[in-house]
C-alpha cells in the first residue's frame, strides 16, 4: 500500500506524508486550513493540497 500511496501522489519524504496524516486526523471536522496544515507539516501549501487531491493534482 506504501508504494501505491508513493505512486499515486509522487511522495518523496514518507516522514512528511504520515506527520500530514497524523495532523489532519486531528482536525477532523474542522475546516481545512490549507497554510496553517501545510506550515505545521513543514511543506508548502501546494504540497497539502496535492495530498488532499485524489489524482495527485492540484485542488
Amino acid at each position: 500500500m506504501e508504494r501505491d500511496v508513493r505512486q499515486l501522489i509522487n511522495l518523496k519524504d514518507a516522514n512528511l506524508f504520515e506527520k500530514f496524516i497524523k495532523l489532519l486526523a486531528g482536525r477532523v471536522g474542522q475546516i481545512i486550513n490549507y497554510q496553517s496544515l501545510a506550515s505545521d507539516v513543514g511543506v508548502d501549501s501546494k504540497t497539502v493540497k496535492q495530498w488532499l487531491s485524489a489524482h495527485g493534482e492540484p485542488v
